[in-house]
């Protein structure tokens, strides 16, 4: 989004002209990251990045998605700027509705998960994994190191084999650039 849409001038404009726009660093803020992904899958049930967060003057969310191409972001930012000047109250009562939703999940946030949600965890990612071309869920996919992450260290802890796959399988196909091509199990091997 960068270079598609962020230095191009008509998208500059149009944000300069409705918003105040502000980039952050998810690695030197960790923290703000945190706080605008949390709204993101409140909002959409899921998140990644680039992260996009509309927000009210006191930095309430009121909007919230991922990767938008440069049409569906002046799109975006066009119906923001409608909505802030024909429904101001409408726009301020969602930031509110969503910064209450965010706050009760904060206190209400239980302990370390336990084996079960971390099983149920596994059993989603198996549902939505492709089996072909590797990643989750439909097109477009977009790498999910976190995810990852989660599948190799659970296999490891528990033994299970099929997520520890569906794991190598994506990387193998980040690797091969999505070619859909078989995994080599056996990178290099010596005849005698």
């Amino acid at each position: 989004m960068a270079h598609e849409s962020f230095e191009d001038q008509a998208v500059a404009q149009a944000i300069n002209a409705a918003f105040l726009p502000v980039k952050v660093d998810r690695e030197e803020r960790p923290d703000v990251d945190a706080v605008y992904m949390a709204a993101c899958l409140a909002m959409n049930g899921s998140g990644g990045w680039p992260l996009t967060v509309l927000l009210t003057p006191d930095q309430k969310p009121f909007w919230a998605g991922t990767y938008l191409p440069k049409p569906q972001l002046l799109q975006l930012v066009d119906e923001a700027a409608r909505l802030w000047r024909e429904d101001r109250v409408g726009v301020l009562s969602a930031g509110e509705a969503l910064t209450a939703h965010l706050r009760q999940a904060t206190q209400n946030r239980p302990g370390a998960p336990g084996r079960e949600l971390v099983q149920r965890a596994v059993s989603q990612f198996a549902q939505s994994f492709d089996a072909r071309w590797g990643g989750f869920g439909p097109a477009p996919k977009f790498p999910t190191p976190h995810n990852l992450i989660f599948l190799l260290r659970n296999s490891r802890l528990t033994g299970d084999g099929h997520g520890k796959e569906m794991a190598l399988q994506t990387l193998d196909a980040m690797y091969r650039g999505g070619s859909g091509l078989p995994r080599r199990t056996q990178l290099c091997h010596a005849d005698p």
